[in-house]
């Protein structure tokens, strides 16, 4: 479910982009893309780091440092987007826009995403 969210949220990115030039606000497209490119890559490293945990079972020093990097993971995320604001200049509420692509994949995801199975092995190994 995780690699279906990420590719509409790449997908909605793209068109929250083509919408950004359509309205032609000043410093709004690069907002956008840049928070939609964000937030996909947010997801990816979730992706990876879930299959990360997962595949290290009850080693439980393993565990203990991905658990780790999902925090450096988060801090690293939020540090972006404060530099990316504050060093680039790029408008806040536009890089909110392409942030929010991910509010609005999860429940298309609910709705019309994949089923859920019992079957684990997508979120295990890959």
């Amino acid at each position: 479910m995780l690699r279906w969210v990420t590719g509409c949220s790449a997908v909605l990115g793209v068109i929250a982009v083509a919408v950004s030039l359509a309205v032609d606000l000043p410093g709004a497209t690069l907002g956008v893309a840049v928070g939609a490119a964000l937030a996909v890559a947010n997801l990816l490293s979730l992706q990876w780091l879930g299959a990360r945990l997962m595949a290290k079972g009850a080693d439980t020093r393993g565990a203990a440092g991905t658990v780790l990097l999902f925090g450096v993971k988060i801090l690293a995320y939020l540090g972006a987007v404060y530099a990316v604001h504050t060093i680039f200049q790029v408008d806040l509420l536009a890089m909110l826009a392409g942030l929010s692509v991910i509010v609005i994949a999860i429940p298309l995801g609910a709705v019309i995403g994949p089923p859920l199975t019992a079957d684990t092995s997508e979120s295990i190994h890959g």
